[in-house]
């Protein structure tokens, strides 16, 4: 059991990389806030924490640090919560082996500052560290979340006024609270490196078995339970027949919670995860990976329907938060850095996408991302150049110059001026035509 859970929260890939980390909207959908990537000066890859205003484009930097936790606005949205942390680790060898947490502080921003609100602790594995979103209560006083009570998981809930703390069940690595505010959905941690879907009331003691087996709560743990906006259906994420290490793959289910009668919602062969539902309930959203392929994105299904397809203008896309209307999909996408940058090759920017319409808006937070995005244009202005399409390289070409003059105007003592220069000599030759 305690060899279990060390490994549990084995989210390097999910945590640490923010890779699949969700956009979070306030509840009138008029900001969003968002994890991303920079790096400082000497090589040193920090994850920050950025607002964006949905009508103005503007943003502001909310917290740097070498983690930052999954957002969560408060019922009003004046409020932000979050988690972050740094190299704060302690092991300790007791009679299971070696166990080994990692310390958090709880930050509440109020659009001016953040304070702490105290600690919270996860497990650490090989594969990196269990971290799953907090969520609010609809009156805004009490915080639940995932934090290690002893040697286990556990989930809690904390309040927001005072330093009270409340151990709601033990052995659990993920939570979810229901629409009414009435119930949770839980990720049990079994006996058998396995999670179990659950639902208990916040009033009683004894949860609801609702599935089995999941998968393992090393990974799991960052895929809570979302539930339907009646509260009569959960989606969850399981993992994919065959998933073992090294290769994780995963599904989307739907479970009734009156009968527990359950299908698969994604289709086999893509790994997918993060649901979300449409404000109607009639509509599964959901984030598809295939890293073998290099392709990401977002896929629509009707629950029953047994079908899904792709949305359109969510290619490359990772993570991703849905707007309290529906409308609006804000997601995370991921370029590649250039060459010349030292480790780890990943970035991502938002993109704001209007379903209805399908028009899209970039919110570009740092330097890094315009490097990064003017680098992804001028790849494919390269490919759409060796291809003959010489009028389509032209005008990817030019809209990596147009970047470039943005990375100019806001960061003009960047470090990068030189391969942006570099950058800009090549772009400028693909846009002649």
């Amino acid at each position: 059991m305690k060899r279990a859970l060390a490994g549990l929260g084995a989210l390097a890939l999910l945590l640490c990389s923010c890779d699949t980390t969700p956009v979070a909207f306030t509840p009138d959908g008029s900001r969003f806030a968002a994890v991303v990537y920079n790096r400082e000066k000497g090589g040193q890859r920090v994850m920050e924490l950025w607002v964006g205003e949905v009508a103005s484009g503007k943003s502001k930097l909310v917290h740097s640090a070498e983690a930052v936790g999954p957002p969560a606005w408060s019922p009003t949205g004046k409020t932000l919560h979050y988690l972050t942390g740094g190299r704060n680790m302690s092991a300790d060898l007791g009679p299971g082996g070696l166990s080994m947490k990692h310390t958090f502080k709880l930050q509440a921003w109020d659009g001016t500052r953040a304070r702490e609100k105290g600690d919270v602790s996860f497990g650490m594995g090989s594969e990196g560290l269990a971290f799953s979103a907090p969520c609010v209560s609809r009156d805004g006083q009490w915080l639940y979340c995932c934090d290690w009570e002893g040697d286990d998981p556990a989930a809690v809930r904390r309040s927001l006024v005072k330093k009270d703390r409340e151990v709601i069940r033990k052995r659990s690595c993920a939570i979810a609270l229901a629409p009414a505010g009435d119930r949770i959905a839980l990720l049990d941690v079994g006996y058998e490196e396995s999670c179990d879907l659950a639902v208990m009331a916040l009033k009683d003691v004894s949860p609801k078995n609702l599935v089995e087996g999941l998968g393992s709560p090393r990974v799991l743990a960052a895929f809570p339970p979302a539930w339907s906006p009646d509260g009569k259906r959960i989606a969850y994420v399981a993992e994919a027949p065959g998933s073992k290490d090294g290769s994780r793959a995963f599904e989307v289910w739907l479970v009734e919670v009156a009968t527990k009668a359950k299908a698969r919602v994604s289709e086999a062969g893509v790994s997918s995860c993060l649901p979300m539902w449409t404000r109607d309930g009639k509509s599964l959203l959901f984030s598809t990976v295939d890293p073998a392929a290099g392709r990401y994105g977002v896929r629509r299904a009707a629950p029953g329907s047994g079908t899904s397809e792709p949305v359109p203008g969510t290619e490359g896309a990772v993570g991703c938060g849905l707007s309290p209307d529906s409308r609006t999909l804000a997601l995370r996408v991921m370029l590649l850095e250039p060459p010349a940058e030292a480790g780890e090759r990943e970035c991502n920017f938002v993109r704001l996408l209007e379903l209805p319409t399908g028009k899209s808006r970039d919110f570009v937070f740092n330097a890094l991302q315009h490097l990064c995005s003017a680098h992804t244009d001028l790849m494919e202005a390269v490919a759409l150049a060796k291809a003959e399409k010489r009028d389509e390289a032209a005008a990817r070409a030019r809209r990596g110059l147009a970047t470039l003059d943005a990375l100019a105007r806001r960061f003009p003592q960047d470090a990068r001026a030189d391969q942006a220069q570099a950058m800009r000599r090549r772009l400028e030759n693909l846009s002649q035509g």
